[in-house]
């Protein structure tokens, strides 16, 4: 606009600029932020699955029972888990879970246990939460509740499945 010899933009331009600016710089960091939560979820279910078949390879390679340990109290407070086999007393392994991810141990017991066959036992501590054939359930949650994934485990056979 021009007022006499000067140019340039008026207050409200300036601000109805301002605003559109803000706004879409709002809805690009929700949607990157929600995409992070995402990702991190994905990639710990992964993990989480990866660790699983170790430790049935694991108790099938060695001939005994071998056990995946909860843990919320490793280095610095981080959730992830300790790898076991039954002849020894420490961890083979202690991993920790992703940022923004905790396991949810309200479905599953502090401990996940597999025979030398790779099949869940029966006496483990898990929790059944079906109607046969009976999996079993690992649930990870983001850590602001938005996000869930099922890891199940068939009883019969040991297949580890994302549900």
């Amino acid at each position: 606009m021009k007022v006499g010899s000067q140019s340039g933009f008026s207050l409200v331009e300036l601000s109805i600029v301002v605003l559109v600016t803000v706004f879409l710089m709002g809805i690009g960091l929700v949607t990157t932020f929600t995409g992070l939560n995402t990702r991190s979820l994905e990639s710990a279910t992964i993990q989480v699955i990866g660790d699983i078949r170790k430790v049935q390879n694991l108790a099938v390679v060695r001939g005994e029972e071998a056990r995946m340990t909860l843990a919320s109290d490793l280095a610095a407070n981080e959730h992830g888990y300790r790898i076991f086999v039954q002849s020894a007393t420490n961890p083979l392994e202690e991993l920790p879970l992703l940022d923004g991810v905790r396991l949810d141990t309200a479905d599953l017991g502090r401990t996940l246990r597999f025979s030398p066959l790779g099949t869940p036992q029966s006496t483990s501590t898990l929790r059944v939460l079906a109607l046969p054939p009976n999996p079993y359930y690992v649930i990870l949650r983001s850590w602001d509740g938005t996000e869930t994934r099922r890891i199940a485990i068939q009883s019969a056979t040991g297949r580890v499945t994302i549900q």
